[in-house]
């Protein structure tokens, strides 16, 4: 095992200064630059980057990545990186990041990914970062992350098992959105378009039921639906429970939370004293930092969270009720809206609760659950799934590393 610092086996450039790339030089097509909000967890998301044209592209080949490439953000979420692919070679490395190029006649790229995303230099990245309110980090202290590396060969086999892994997380990733996708249409059929089935089983609305107008909703509702508040069916969960009944499986922070309804990762920290907040089976669980709103999670066992996470809990049952409510783009806006605070808003629980919307009888909300039961369990189990591959990886690396396991 050798011992030594990433700058010894890369070379890590900074992105292009603001004054190379200015607004005007954006384009709705072109190539991909890459900025730290595109940046995930070894990920690089193309939904929303930015992009120039040939010609400042030519300008600024100097920063453009090929396969195996790493990017980091500068400020920041400075910890997590992008491990470039194939497909996505040619991006820019865009102003506010760093690009780390392995030299593989000394080390396996896709195995130093992997070791980079481990949680111990996670943390050493975030204890090296400079700045009181934001974390930055340059090339000179990644040059200096220590690194543990095993033989060119068992790098790549290591690297190599560790990507089928990988796949299959993302393989989870994709079933769970489209889960969520179908969910979603669903909830907007019934309770938006107000089609759900009549008593003949036809679209409610399309086929000629009775609507009427709601003062406080500005809308026409179904005639007996009532307009009313998220706290009619709902409240939060104050409950506690013991630190030391915890585990990283059990515990749930902001941390572990991953975006746009993706599921948990295992937590890094665990309070081992005193109590916290427990959330049980059912139980949706908001992020409540902006911009951490978009982490929204339905609880698949009982366990704990941190201060910083709303547990919300359905009064009457309809817990897939409650959570496909709470994921609504239209919901995480006003809970964005109405945000209190200046460096890092937060939600403002009774303005929550406060939401208004139209109320079905609880015998709709009861077709509803069996309707769309199996698809949370489905989801819950991908999800369940994709944290315990996600333990497993983090797990393989050290014991594949110090000898303890062999990939023979």
């Amino acid at each position: 095992m050798a011992s030594i610092n990433l700058g010894e086996i890369a070379d890590i450039i900074t992105g292009p200064f603001g004054s190379m790339l200015h607004k005007s030089d954006y384009r709705e097509t072109g190539i991909p630059v890459i900025m730290p909000q595109d940046i995930g967890d070894r990920t690089l998301s193309l939904d929303n980057i930015a992009r120039i044209g040939q010609q400042d592209a030519g300008r600024l080949a100097r920063y453009a990545t090929v396969a195996n490439d790493i990017v980091y953000a500068r400020r920041g979420d400075v910890e997590k990186h992008a491990f470039i692919t194939a497909d996505e070679a040619g991006a820019l490395c865009g102003t506010g990041c760093l690009r780390v190029r392995v030299d593989e006649r000394k080390a396996d790229p896709l195995f130093v990914s992997f070791y980079l995303n481990r949680p111990e230099s996670r943390m050493w990245i975030r204890l090296h970062a400079v700045g009181s309110n934001m974390p930055n980090i340059n090339t000179d202290i990644l040059s200096e992350l220590p690194m543990e590396l095993p033989d060119l060969e068992s790098q790549r086999k290591v690297g190599n098992l560790l990507r089928r892994i990988d796949a299959k997380i993302a393989n989870n990733k994709k079933l769970m959105a489209g889960l969520e996708e179908t969910a979603r249409l669903i909830y907007d059929y019934w309770f938006t378009q107000f089609d759900f089935p009549d008593e003949n089983g036809r679209p409610y609305r399309s086929s000629g039921g009775k609507m009427v107008w709601s003062d406080e909703l500005k809308r026409e509702i179904p005639a007996d639906w009532k307009a009313g508040m998220l706290s009619a069916v709902c409240r939060y969960a104050d409950e506690t429970i013991a630190a030391n009944a915890l585990d990283a499986q059990t515990y749930i922070s902001l941390d572990n939370m991953m975006p746009n309804y993706g599921g948990i990762t295992a937590s890094e920290y665990c309070p081992s004293e005193g109590s916290c907040k427990s959330y049980r089976i059912g139980d949706t669980l908001l992020g409540n930092i902006r911009p951490y709103f978009k982490k929204v999670f339905q609880a698949s066992r009982d366990g704990g969270c941190s201060p910083d996470v709303l547990v919300i809990r359905p009064t009457n049952g309809g817990r897939c009720y409650v959570y496909d409510t709470i994921a609504r783009d239209c919901f995480i806006d006003y809970v964005v809206a109405g945000a209190k605070g200046t460096k890092m808003p937060r939600g403002d629980k009774d303005h929550i609760m406060r939401f208004r919307m139209a109320i079905p009888p609880r015998g709709i909300i009861e077709q509803y659950e069996k309707l769309v039961i199996q698809i949370h369990e489905y989801r819950s189990h991908a999800a369940a799934e994709d944290f315990e591959l996600r333990s497993l990886r983090n797990w393989l690396l050290p014991m594949l590393m110090n000898g303890q396991l062999s990939i023979e």
